[in-house]
């Protein structure tokens, strides 16, 4: 509209006479950003490109509708700016993409023989910590029972899964399955009567398979 009101006034190409500052900031605030700026005393700012010039006592701007004139009464100052290249057309700003974080690897399952030493080793330090004389308190009591029921559960899997049959697994996995069951009755009366019989039993079982 601004262009068109300028072209009404002058023609295309024709040389404005000076012109309101008023009239020019409303017409020139809707160029492109990036131009040199002008500050009027008004308090008012025009984007005046780069196409311009000072001529006496005006400042010479050339517009598509024509060139335009400003008093320099009206400039406070002009602020200077660089010109922006403009993005090569048909070319799409590549976004760089996060790097993809090494995905950790898929757990395995321990083999049978991991799982017959990780239980001997776990019931070895479970009655370790059981004083010379064999008393429990209730809460050592319940926490025995608990963990040989998971103790028995985790040797019975590892005696059914491939090469559990091995001879000396098969022989000690069963043997530890006795033993456990050795131990919940010492844990359900409530004191280790053969605690140390226990221990040494256990640990042989670790040796037959280390």
């Amino acid at each position: 509209m601004c262009s068109r009101s300028l072209s009404l006034l002058a023609g295309r190409g024709r040389f404005l006479s000076i012109l309101p500052a008023s009239l020019v900031v409303v017409c020139l605030l809707q160029q492109s950003a990036g131009a040199d700026i002008l500050h009027l005393k008004s308090g008012g700012t025009v984007d005046i490109g780069w196409d311009y010039r000072t001529s006496g006592d005006r400042v010479i701007i050339q517009k598509e509708a024509g060139t335009i004139a400003i008093p320099l009464s009206d400039v406070d100052r002009i602020e200077k700016t660089q010109p922006k290249a403009s993005p090569s057309p048909g070319r799409v700003q590549q976004v760089p993409q996060p790097a993809e974080e090494p995905q950790p690897e898929a757990s395995q399952d321990l083999a049978p023989r991991e799982i017959l030493s990780r239980v001997l080793e776990e019931v070895l330090d479970f009655l370790g910590q059981i004083g010379s004389s064999g008393e429990l308190t209730e809460e050592a009591r319940q926490e025995g029972l608990a963990l040989s029921e998971e103790w028995l559960q985790d040797v019975r899997a590892a005696l059914e899964a491939e090469g559990g049959s091995e001879a000396d697994l098969r022989e000690v996995g069963e043997d530890l399955i006795r033993g456990l069951g050795e131990l919940q009755k010492e844990l359900q009366s409530g004191r280790l009567e053969r605690g140390r019989d226990l221990k040494q039993a256990f640990q042989s079982m670790l040796d037959r398979i280390s």
